[in-house]
């Protein structure tokens, strides 16, 4: 995703993607290479996992919704540290809102991106910074149809991860989790870094483990969300590229573009 500033370092060169591996049998209940997840498990950054993991990968989320794939209506405001939409009435009550010059029946909206609360602040975050697995369509976030397991999502095209080494570590976390973690914070104003750590001693997935360092305010969220994510690679099974991915991501700072006012609908109450 353009705007990202990351550095891998794991392999000394840049990540290339593997050589894909034939296509096993999906008539299993298993997690398989090539194949839909099971019945049981939901898709996650290339592989699969509960439920519990899908929403931490969202970061803060009610615990008890079905998706973490929120949809505010128009009007409605997403505050993304609660993970939920502030209703259009609430949004008007804002501060914020009266400043922008939002009249009783008005509505703010955004011509392209999602209007969102940041930092006390309403405004439209940018179109290229998609949450919740969503990506931009060339109008709007919106949700696609997951790839199958050992493969991410570049443009409108599945591409694999996993070859006859196994799981490329370091393309893995390049791919799936550098765009995950800015699509992940608030938009701030102050570039936020964070430092991530995979360690799979003896080359296996099933003993990976992940460290995140950071000194930005989202950094426990950020951590659920890696943990998550590996949680769920490790569902692939056996053996990785390489034992140790190290990846710096930079979140640029951004700021909010100011909303439109929507007037009120003539309609309205008749």
């Amino acid at each position: 995703m353009a705007g990202f500033a990351a550095s891998l370092e794991a392999t000394g060169c840049k990540p290339s993607a593997p050589a894909p591996l034939p296509v096993a049998s999906c008539d299993t209940t298993e997690t398989r290479v090539g194949c839909p997840c099971p019945k049981s498990l939901v898709a996650v950054g290339g592989a699969c996992a509960d439920h519990a993991a899908e929403l931490a990968t969202c970061g803060p989320h009610p615990s008890t919704v079905d998706t973490c794939a929120v949809a505010c209506e128009r009007g409605e405001a997403l505050d993304p540290t609660k993970g939920s939409c502030i209703p259009a009435k609430e949004v008007a009550e804002i501060p914020e809102a009266s400043w922008l010059g939002l009249h009783e029946g008005e509505r703010l909206t955004c011509p392209t991106g999602a209007l969102e609360l940041g930092h006390g602040k309403l405004g439209c975050r940018p179109a290229s910074f998609c949450r919740y697995h969503q990506v931009w369509n060339g109008k709007t976030c919106a949700i696609s149809e997951p790839c199958q397991v050992g493969q991410y999502r570049e443009g409108g095209a599945c591409k694999p991860f996993v070859g006859p080494s196994g799981v490329d570590l370091p393309l893995w976390a390049e791919k799936i989790v550098r765009p995950a973690v800015c699509a992940l914070v608030p938009v701030s104003s102050t570039p936020e870094t964070y430092h991530l750590t995979l360690d799979a001693p003896g080359n296996e997935l099933a003993h990976l483990s992940s460290a995140v360092e950071s000194s930005a305010p989202e950094v426990n969220a950020v951590r659920r969300a890696v943990e998550a994510y590996a949680e769920a690679v490790r569902s692939i099974q056996g053996p990785v590229s390489s034992t140790k991915a190290e990846l710096t991501i930079v979140c640029p700072g951004q700021t909010l573009s100011a909303p439109k006012i929507e007037p009120k609908d003539p309609d309205a109450g008749l």
